[in-house]
């Protein structure tokens, strides 16, 4: 029923985009048919995304133990978007104090439709602090157990699973990557690093843009995702600058599975070496037809069990005491890539002062499609969830949502990494916010 589904949806996207073809090289202008397929190009790169996730591959989910199950039923209360509990066993002897109304407020605007011509549809919104879920809110109908597609947030579940590979000695992080497409000592790709793939510096020609004849959304629907993506050729400067691109986190996925070198053994080790330990109940990554997890955008998970896998990076790869991923490794991904403008790490987006300017300088985070958002602030201790199905680019202020929010949590200490203060780009509403909480904090 699935696959009917999907060829049923997908060949009009095909025979639409082979006439807009038709059109666009054509001698013809300012025709109906020309604006009615500019309308179409604008929406139909969503909707093959979509129809592409649904009953994509193979799901392998970590069932729910019993007993940690009923542990978190008594510990939160899902109808109250405010009632604190602890996610952790480090979590603090009590929850922080924090700006309570303020909290509020930002929870009311992250859900509230303003605009019907831009909605932002939140789905879900998760906040830490101190190992303490302070607040969490879900929309109508979204249960807080449901798991969410977290897009390209999957990439930083990627780099946690190599991690958790390298700290189990089953992969090797100095020997070159294991792809048979560059196997031949000849092929220039073959110089290509695991440094340079995490870094999104391999220099494969991958086109990442939202056309329908896009190289992401022909990969989407290969049998062999990473196949495709290492078949691609080498760019004009191989190596020499960064460009986002997905098809390395499937290469990436691929050698995982070769490093391991048991189908069988690959297919449990999301859930036995990451999702278990963490308690991430709800986890799903799912898997290509040839049986490689997706993970440029295959993870699909509550927004608690998103808190987690950020509690985790933010306790420096340890987890109620043990080291689950080495330190060096999460200290790596936060690390700026030559080329990316300080915006990025090792399949970690970084707040640089151009793309996050009132964010933390300490702050970085895993994001994706539709905007998603996993946001973790040391020098607050902060971890923020957001995830949701916002149709428009931009349609949902990440910068502006995570200020607010770490503004609420009422933290005074200094950005841990800055020099120089950041320059607010935020309404004055915010700052009037500020100040009133400044001076609360002098009275008190």
């Amino acid at each position: 029923m699935v696959k009917l589904f999907r060829r049923i949806f997908n060949a009009p996207l095909v025979w639409l985009h082979r006439i807009y073809n038709y059109v666009a090289q054509s001698s013809l202008t300012n025709t109906k048919l020309q604006a009615f397929m500019s309308r179409f190009l604008a929406v139909a790169p969503t909707l093959a995304l979509e129809a592409m996730a649904f009953g994509r591959g193979k799901r392998y989910r970590h069932f729910a133990n019993p007993r940690l199950s009923q542990v978190n039923a008594t510990t939160r209360n899902p109808s109250s978007s405010i009632n604190p509990w602890p996610l952790v066993d480090s979590a603090s002897t009590n929850p922080p104090e924090i700006d309570w109304k303020a909290l509020t407020k930002v929870l009311d605007d992250a859900f509230r439709e303003e605009d019907p011509g831009s909605p932002k549809r939140t789905r879900a919104v998760v906040v830490v602090q101190d190992g303490w879920v302070m607040a969490e809110r879900y929309a109508k109908g979204v249960n807080p157990d449901a798991p969410l597609r977290g897009w390209s947030m999957s990439k930083s579940v990627a780099h946690a699973l190599i991690g958790r590979a390298i700290q189990e000695g089953l992969f090797d992080p100095t020997h070159p990557p294991i792809v048979p497409e560059w196997s031949d000592p000849q092929d220039p790709r073959h110089e290509i690093s695991l440094n340079q793939l995490l870094r999104m510096r391999s220099g494969l020609a991958f086109e990442e843009s939202g056309e329908l004849n896009s190289d992401l959304l022909q990969m989407l629907q290969q049998k062999d995702m990473a196949h495709f993506a290492a078949r691609k050729p080498l760019d004009k400067s191989p190596r020499k600058k960064w460009k986002y691109t997905s098809g390395p986190t499937n290469i990436l996925s691929r050698m995982l599975r070769h490093s391991i070198d048991n189908d069988e053994l690959y297919w449990k080790f999301p859930s036995q070496e990451l999702f278990e330990p963490l308690g991430m109940t709800s986890a799903v990554f799912e898997t290509d037809k040839s049986g490689t997890f997706v993970g440029s955008s295959g993870v699909l998970a509550s927004g608690q069990d998103w808190a987690r896998f950020g509690q985790l990076y933010l306790d420096n790869g340890k987890w109620n005491g043990e080291q689950l991923i080495p330190k060096k490794w999460v200290k790596e991904a936060r690390r700026s890539t030559h080329g990316s403008r300080q915006k990025y790490g090792a399949h970690w987006w970084l707040s640089s002062r151009k793309s996050r300017p009132d964010l933390p300088n300490d702050s970085y985070s895993a994001e994706g499609f539709q905007g998603q958002l996993l946001l973790i602030a040391p020098s607050q201790c902060a971890v923020i969830v957001r995830l949701g199905q916002t149709p428009k680019k931009g349609g949902f202020d990440k910068n502006a949502f995570g200020a607010q929010v770490l503004l609420a949590l009422r933290r005074g200490k200094p950005d841990k990494f800055s020099s120089k203060p950041r320059r607010s780009h935020i309404n004055t509403g915010i700052q009037e916010q500020k100040k009133g909480i400044l001076k609360n904090q002098r009275t008190q």
